[in-house]
């Protein structure tokens, strides 16, 4: 157990707040520029967050003696006087003792970021003057923490409290009847919006495809899949919506898990570039700024989301580590954004009795999630009601002697029912491809994505053990797993 050392006061203190004062950093007056400004915003610290002390690891050295706990001084009476000892006299034990002043142990309070700035407001502060008459310390105290409650809430937000980050999907893009849904995949045109947005992401090595439409706009979903150094497949994904006049309306860079620094940056400035010209370079300087603030000291203890938002003439922008970078354009709109999947997929409802029959633990409604512990097997969907959206499971492959030893039938006994019959054959031949060879794919097979991410064991001649991650279908823009 850690041993914490004596503060260097007369005696020790219980139950006392600690007194702090932060640095505020020399600034002019404040004011209050129009609200269009375009300026990067950083999630607030919460103020009054005190720092952890500092203990020391095994046994200490020296054993500290605490001093005595003065926890309630007592209130200063009158005595009786003893009839022995009656008479004028100096103060002595017998005599009233007040204690006037109890010494608190200080705690520096967390210093204030030398850069803040709001969505639409940038006030600074006018120094602090070092030629101030000097104050008892506890009147120094308080005024310091005055001033921070006063002027700290104007000086990390502007003028008025920053907006909340956007919604994950916007609120009622979802709640509508279908208006001319489509759900087949097709390659993306290499003309117009789409082609320019994407074009760049294909070219380092991306896929993408117009996923799903309706009346009022398209969806476009592109995908990395990139192995980390234990040959797991990492994967990066972005998300375009499109309105009906061929505009971008809103667009999503998610953030990889154990993303390095720089890959949202890297695909957002290079997809928004190709259509809204100083975007991307804008875009990179924020996202810059960002990742250096959230290094630092201040920005780690404060408990909180830290995020960044800012405004130029083609779109609102809002970033942080959660949720990657969201994109709002200014003149494109999608009221009622696509949902269809019919095309390639059926209901939960219907699938999970071949699922139970396979060996898998589901309990739908309401899990989503089903486990086959006999084969380290998974299967997992996104659904809008009952309808699936996409599906992703995990399957084995062992090939002896050029032959089939774990078959699809174990663990899918009628195949896979949750695939429509228009789209079900051809999908079970490709996976079964990949099976067989121990190889990966991505791409558009009967009008459905299908990812297969392959992870082969050890080959001796013809006979190797692989196992394999498969995700069919998209899942709707905006909505988890992406």
């Amino acid at each position: 157990m850690a041993t914490a050392q004596n503060a260097p006061v007369a005696s020790a203190v219980t139950n006392r707040a600690a007194s702090s004062s932060a640095k505020l950093e020399p600034t002019a007056t404040t004011r209050c520029p129009a609200a269009n400004t375009p300026k990067a915003s950083i999630s607030v610290n919460r103020l009054g967050s005190r720092s952890v002390s500092s203990a020391i690891r095994g046994a200490p050295m020296i054993i500290p003696t605490a001093n005595t706990v003065i926890s309630s001084p007592a209130w200063g009476t009158l005595t009786r006087r003893s009839p022995a000892i009656s008479g004028s006299r100096p103060a002595t034990k017998n005599s009233v003792v007040s204690i006037k002043k109890v010494p608190t142990a200080s705690k520096r309070g967390p210093k204030l970021p030398s850069r803040w700035s709001a969505a639409s407001m940038n006030p600074v502060f006018r120094p602090v003057s070092m030629t101030a008459p000097r104050r008892r310390p506890v009147a120094r105290a308080v005024l310091a923490a005055l001033t921070i409650m006063v002027i700290a809430p104007l000086t990390l937000t502007g003028c008025t409290r920053s907006a909340d980050p956007p919604p994950l999907p916007p609120h009622g893009v979802y709640d509508h009847e279908a208006a001319g849904e489509t759900s087949r995949a097709e390659p993306v045109p290499a003309n117009g919006t789409a082609g320019a947005l994407t074009r760049p992401l294909t070219e380092a090595g991306w896929f993408c495809a117009q996923v799903r439409g309706n009346a009022d706009g398209r969806s476009l979903w592109c995908r990395i899949g990139r192995r980390d150094e234990t040959d797991t497949v990492v994967p990066q994904v972005a998300q375009f919506l499109l309105d009906r006049e061929d505009r971008l309306a809103w667009a999503w860079f998610p953030a990889p898990a154990g993303k390095e620094d720089g890959q949202v940056a890297a695909a957002a400035a290079s997809s928004l570039t190709a259509v809204w010209s100083g975007a991307g370079d804008r875009l990179r300087e924020e996202i810059d700024d960002f990742d250096r603030d959230r290094r630092s000291d201040t920005v780690r203890r404060s408990g909180e989301i830290p995020r960044a938002g800012w405004r130029d003439e083609y779109a609102d922008y809002n970033y942080s580590d959660l949720n990657g970078l969201v994109v709002t354009a200014r003149d494109g709109s999608v009221r009622r954004w696509p949902f269809g999947a019919e095309h390639y997929a059926t209901t939960m409802s219907s699938a999970v009795g071949d699922l139970l029959a396979g060996g898998y633990d589901c309990f739908y409604p309401p899990q989503e999630s089903c486990n086959r512990p006999q084969s380290n097997g998974y299967f997992r969907v996104s659904l809008r009601g009952d309808q699936i959206v996409s599906a992703g499971f995990g399957i084995g492959s062992l090939i002896e002697s050029g032959r089939q030893r774990h078959p699809l039938s174990q663990e899918f006994p009628h195949g896979l029912t949750f695939l429509t019959d228009a789209v079900r054959g051809a999908i079970t031949e490709r996976l079964e491809q990949c099976r067989r060879t121990g190889t990966g794919f991505t791409g558009i097979v009967a009008g459905s994505v299908v990812i297969i991410d392959a992870s082969r064991g050890g080959v001796d001649d013809d006979d190797f053990a692989a196992y394999f991650h498969v995700q069919i279908g998209a899942p709707l823009a905006a909505t988890l797993p992406v």
